[in-house]
């Protein structure tokens, strides 16, 4: 079975943030957005956005959590790994295939092919596929979710083979609601033009402000003039999964290598499904364990 995998990524969420402050601030390039690092200097004297995390992983939404169950279709694979000359079937939904007959010279690859076709002729709901060696093997996915198959193989003595369920039929996922904070930091050093180039004096105020509003924009284009996808689209899909809950705004006047630096901060509060991914073994999972050799 694979090994249980969980939904939550920080560098997807992080990943999918940086792309929506590049979009959002086309002034500061986007080498110059960037996460901070620990005990680290900024990589850029001047105007930039620093993506700082103020929760390590989301914050769960209850302290106890669910669990759901999910129905899906059993997977099984089968593999012959010493071959013998005789008789060999495969049973499954409590059906046996007619034997294929091995002859003194087959290899294991001639084994599997002749059980796969054996399987195909019962006209049972399942479909079989080729797998690449090694092992020689083919594979046996039930068409009905939540069936089990109930695999076995038999063969002469001497012979060997081995079944694993590689997807069980039921996926549990333990979950939670989580909440997920970041700190987005604009600097930039003011201008102390009377009328600036820029035609902002503090364009780290700027930024701000458009990036607190892009968040919360529903309708926001991704690309000019198209209905979809939008912005708030990117952010809620897989698999940063981020959906936008709150924004608090924070001035933070601070010094580096002695000139004053304006920096205006945007403490962005996202909410975020957590979930660990687990096939629940069956008993059709008991006991599987490794080659069988028949006597």
């Amino acid at each position: 079975m694979p090994p249980p995998s969980v939904l939550w990524s920080e560098e997807a969420a992080l990943d999918q943030i940086h792309a929506f402050l590049v979009a959002a601030c086309p002034e500061v390039p986007a080498t110059s957005i960037y996460r901070a690092q620990p005990s680290a200097v900024p990589g850029v004297f001047g105007r930039s956005i620093v993506i700082l995390p103020l929760t390590p992983v989301p914050e769960y939404g209850s302290p106890f959590g669910a669990e759901a169950d999910n129905k899906q279709r059993q997977r099984w694979s089968v593999a012959v790994t010493t071959a013998v000359a005789g008789p060999w079937t495969v049973t499954l939904l409590g059906v046996t295939t007619a034997p294929f007959v091995a002859g003194p010279g087959d290899t294991p690859a001639t084994i599997v092919a002749g059980l796969r076709a054996a399987v195909d002729a019962l006209g049972l709901p399942v479909t079989t596929q080729a797998l690449a060696p090694p092992p020689a093997a083919f594979g046996i996915l039930g068409d009905v979710a939540g069936a089990s198959l109930g695999v076995s193989v038999q063969g002469p003595a001497g012979g060997a083979a081995a079944t694993t369920v590689v997807d069980d039929n039921v996926r549990r996922a333990a979950y939670n609601w989580g909440v997920y904070r970041v700190r987005l930091l604009f600097r930039d050093v003011p201008s102390a033009q009377a009328q600036p180039a820029s035609g902002v004096r503090y364009v780290s105020t700027m930024l701000a402000e458009r990036v607190r509003l892009w968040l919360q924009a529903t309708s926001l284009p991704v690309t000019n003039g198209l209905a979809y996808p939008y912005r708030r689209d990117q952010l809620q899909a897989a698999p940063a999964r981020l959906s936008w809950l709150q924004t608090e705004a924070l001035y933070l006047p601070m010094q580096e290598n002695g000139a004053w630096v304006r920096v205006v901060a945007l403490d962005v509060s996202f909410q975020t499904p957590v979930a660990l991914l687990h096939d629940v073994p069956s008993l059709d999972a008991m006991g599987l364990a490794g080659p069988v050799v028949f006597t």
